[in-house]
């Protein structure tokens, strides 16, 4: 991560330390091919959760992020499909995961149209850049493509409206298409963005009969 001074008020410590964040590119390895780069990250264990595991998709949520219960889960599904049309892409919520304390999440998703889950990346991938729109006088904004643990990832890093979001978006074993997407306040980067990059590079899939 990029050091930053720690004389500065509070509130420009977090703005640089946001800036770091959403600079965050791991160490990437050139293929010399049209394929992606791939990346690797940090991982330090301290950071992290206990492992989660679904449908052959595996990652570690930040330490302290737990999943909601079936009912509360239940209640931001019902929430989101109010406000979800069935002739666009709209979110599955399969699970997620919040730090009280600051209100930070991750949540995992599976990507859906016409009431049934998408097998093509693509498409999904420009129409979310559409819905972020143009970038605003007060959105700092990054996009990229990489091999996270073999598997190809479209990263969006942005803060808006005061939080600092990442989307990951990827195809599991059995090619939905899958998003997982971390969200920080801003004012709570100091304590919770540090755990980010350590709980990205977990992510992995892999058959379930292999598991």
């Amino acid at each position: 991560m990029v050091p930053y001074s720690k004389t500065l008020p509070r509130a420009g410590r977090v703005f640089f330390a946001v800036l770091a964040l959403l600079a965050l590119s791991g160490c990437g390895r050139d293929t010399g091919t049209d394929t992606p780069a791939e990346l690797e990250f940090e991982v330090i264990p301290e950071y992290l959760g206990e492992p989660y595991e679904t449908a052959g998709i595996e990652f570690r949520p930040p330490f302290g992020w737990l999943p909601l219960d079936e009912s509360q889960r239940e209640q931001v599904a019902d929430a989101l499909i109010e406000e979800q049309s069935e002739d666009r892409f709209n979110l599955e919520i399969v699970d997620i995961f919040l730090h009280t304390d600051t209100l930070s999440f991750a949540a995992l998703s599976a990507i859906a149209r016409d009431g049934s889950r998408i097998a093509e990346r693509s498409e999904y991938i420009e129409s979310f850049e559409t819905a972020l729109g143009p970038a605003g006088d007060d959105d700092i904004r990054a996009q990229g493509t990489f091999l996270l643990n073999g598997i190809e990832v479209t990263q969006f890093r942005f803060l808006r409206n005061g939080r600092v979001s990442f989307t990951l978006i990827f195809s599991a074993p059995d090619k939905d298409v899958m998003q997982l997407d971390y969200s920080i306040p801003a004012a709570a980067y100091e304590d919770e963005g540090i755990k980010l990059e350590s709980s990205i590079g977990t992510l992995q899939t892999h058959n379930r009969e292999d598991s």
